[in-house]
């Protein structure tokens, strides 16, 4: 899918063709020497206009059609097109070719952009793929400035034919570009955002200081590299070949700028000082070029200039995806990636624009000019960071702390067991519900009917299944028999725990309810584990109705949840194992509940739910392909038995561990903080500090005997202390 990705970058670097050929095509001896100013320009460069507004309409293309036919239908226009441009008859069927091409690389620089968002969640991971998609197009570019200044001397159709190579990114795409509008793991993938000064929330002004920035910097370092042509000629450094050469070192220097882009960032606090590092090598790169009196130095010059080309396009495209919401995401990188296709247009006019105040409108001269805005910028940019300066780096926040931890980011600590999320027990529903929540309630009904107990000394309630209270003893007459509760509550009722979600600081933790029984703790609750089990065997059909009618009043129930008190997380119970195997086969499990699970959590996700815990403490490695086909973000009360280290190594960045410290172990008449310690310890030392959190394997916060729980929190801090 990367590979695909980036060769679909191949549309991007297509100007490059053209650069080497300009003498060809409108020199004295061209194919076209007669070709007016306005025409001959806009071949050159003037088709960016169309790429302009293709991608804007890309923005709305996508939400219709989806990334991928975009991503397709892009590559595969350009590819016939970019082709059939070596067949011009004439210099106007060309400019038809050409803004062709150039719209299907105005789509492709849009699509591919949200693409990477939507497809790589945290800063680190899209900045490593916008690298890698920016250093593919240097790398495309290099090949094509190289092969047509050589090929350019013997036909300007056969540089034309080198577009052919387009139709590998459409194969590859085609088999390994996947549909973006639910990802692999069906859902929407959430925002994840790192501690930078941009934050969580939607900043008109960053967007429009981004773009601004952005477009005055862009036009003037693209100016060398559309007029590379011009400007060895007035140096007198050489040929259309020499041209060739220059824009090849300004690619290559490119890729290594595109992959250096991420490393560097992620080691400034200050996006602005990063700003101004790569302000200054333009500024630096630019003097070069100025001053160059050969044809190395003047290498050099644009090798720098590309370095700060890489680090200032994967930064820039970070930003503008960041300061946006999501609905507004896919059009403002259009508008960002208009800017830079229209930057290509304004390039060529620098040295008028610089020339009317000079007089000098030649090439090196408006690269003084250039170097001193530039200059101008990075200053601007070293002010910010130093008005925006805060001392020490403030601490993350539990939640921020948790998204860092289960997508790869980098977390100041370990998430210590539920700091990140508060769970409620104030929705109508449960807060009415009457099951026994402490030791000494026994024999109390619930709204489905079964009858909970929970009797002094046991360390949790259970449900009682004996010929009186059980509750579906024939799975054929499930529906005379199972009704699902009401979710019809008063107002007042959820006046009161909309008071507590609103109180609730949604930067410091999520908030959401404790669900429990899920679908298959239910079943073996209306009709005993017995009984369950059997069903599946000997009455299917029934089992899936059952199934399908307790995943729908879930699904009713949490959309009512974030309706009315916008809950944002829920931690939900469905026990499916012992410590030492899962209560059925793994085609079994797939069979009646992998999709109701998928099709709940999705709805979860849908509604409003951004953070799915599912607690089974038990042995479940084997399920947990399916735990991530589901959607669950988080499994919390993995047991030991489970082989943690080896789980997070195979599956870390898809889902995340909850769990390492067995109550079992640890949560006894004789527990001894020794005996903790050296529980959480192993946690540290096994499991490393990405996708897993430590965490007791019973199912939410609190311990069967006092102290247990608040000892482990302080040891898994002391160990933060330690290992962070």
């Amino acid at each position: 899918m990367k590979l695909a990705i980036c060769t679909a970058g191949y549309g991007m670097m297509s100007d490059a063709i053209i650069v080497p050929l300009v003498s060809v095509l409108f020199g004295a001896d061209g194919a076209y020497p007669d070709t007016g100013l306005f025409l001959r320009n806009y071949i050159i460069s003037g088709t960016g206009v169309v790429s302009v507004f293709t991608g804007l309409l890309a923005a709305f293309l996508m939400r219709r059609v989806g990334k991928r036919v975009l991503l397709l239908w892009g590559t595969a226009v350009f590819f016939a097109f970019g082709v059939a441009c070596a067949f011009a008859v004439n210099v106007e069927m060309l400019a038809v070719l050409r803004s062709v091409c150039a719209g299907a690389s105005g789509i492709l620089t849009v699509v591919t952009a949200a693409m990477i968002v939507e497809l790589w969640s945290t800063e680190a991971e899209q900045g490593k793929m916008y690298g890698f998609y920016n250093a593919a197009t240097c790398i495309f570019g290099a090949a094509i400035s190289i092969g047509v200044g050589y090929v350019a001397l013997a036909s300007w159709r056969y540089a034309f034919l080198i577009n052919g190579v387009s139709l590998i990114p459409v194969v590859l795409c085609a088999i390994f570009v996947p549909e973006t509008e639910f990802d692999d793991r069906g859902r929407r993938r959430k925002d994840v955002m790192q501690r930078w000064e941009v934050g969580l929330e939607w900043r008109p002004l960053l967007f429009v200081r981004l773009i601004l920035v952005f477009a005055v910097i862009q036009t003037f370092t693209l100016c060398i590299t559309v007029l590379a042509d011009v400007y060895v000629y007035e140096k007198g450094f050489g040929t259309s070949v020499t041209t060739g050469w220059l824009s090849s070192v300004w690619l290559i220097a490119g890729l290594f700028g595109c992959l250096a882009a991420t490393p560097v960032m992620m080691r400034f606090r200050s996006k602005d000082r990063y700003a101004a590092l790569f302000c200054i090598m333009f500024s630096l790169a630019l003097l070069v070029l100025w001053l160059s009196r050969n044809v190395f130095t003047a290498a050099g010059g644009i090798a720098l200039k590309s370095i700060a080309d890489g680090f200032m396009f994967v930064f820039f495209s970070l930003q503008v995806a960041r300061c946006a919401p999501r609905k507004q995401r896919g059009a403002c990188i259009a508008v960002f990636n208009a800017f830079a296709l229209f930057d290509g247009f304004l390039a060529p006019y620098v040295p008028v624009a610089f020339g009317g105040l000079t007089g000098d409108i030649s090439v090196s001269a408006s690269c003084l000019f250039s170097a001193v805005v530039t200059g101008i910028i990075a200053t601007a940019y070293m002010l910010l960071s130093i008005m925006h300066r805060e001392g020490e780096r403030p601490m993350l926040t539990p939640r921020e702390n948790l998204i860092e931890t289960i997508r790869g980011g980098k977390p100041e600590r370990f998430v210590n067991q539920f700091e990140f999320m508060q769970l409620s027990f104030t929705d109508p529903y449960s807060y009415t519900n009457p099951v026994p929540y402490f030791p000494g309630d026994e024999d109390k009904t619930d709204y489905w009917g079964v009858t909970w107990t929970f009797p002094e000394g046991n360390p949790g309630m259970f449900p009682v299944h004996d010929a009186e209270h059980i509750v579906l003893k024939d799975i054929t007459r499930w529906r005379e028999f199972v009704k699902a509760p009401s979710l019809d509550f008063p107002e007042e009722m959820w006046a009161e725990a909309k008071a507590e979600y609103d109180a609730c600081d949604r930067n410091e933790s999520f908030i959401g309810p404790i669900i429990f029984p899920g679908i298959f703790e239910q079943l073996h609750s209306l009709m005993g584990m017995e009984g369950a089990l059997c069903a599946f065997y000997e009455n299917p059909k029934e089992m899936h109705e059952l199934i399908d009618y307790i995943a729908d009043w879930e699904c009713a129930y949490v959309k009512l949840l974030t309706d009315r008190l916008q809950a944002d997380t829920v931690l939900h119970h469905d026990d499916w194992g012992s410590q030492t195997s899962t209560f059925m086969s793994p085609k079994m499990f797939k069979e009646f509940l992998l999709e109701p699970y998928k099709r709940m959590y999705r709805s979860f996700h849908e509604s409003g739910i951004e953070l799915i815990v599912h607690h089974s403490d038990s042995y479940a490695a084997t399920f947990v392909p399916y735990m991530i086909e589901m959607g669950i973000d988080i499994w919390q009360g993995a047991t030991k038995s489970n082989d943690l280290p080896a789980l997070i190594k195979q599956y870390g960045g898809q889902i995340s561990f909850m769990a390492g410290i067995d109550s079992a172990e640890v949560d006894r008449f004789d527990w001894s903080r020794e005996k903790i310690a050296e529980a959480v310890r192993w946690v540290g030392e096994n499991c490393g500090k990405r996708y897993i959190i430590p965490c007791q394997t019973t199912g939410g916060p609190g311990s069967n005997f006092e102290g247990v729980y608040d000892t482990i929190s302080e040891e898994i801090e002391k160990l933060s202390k330690e290992m962070f």
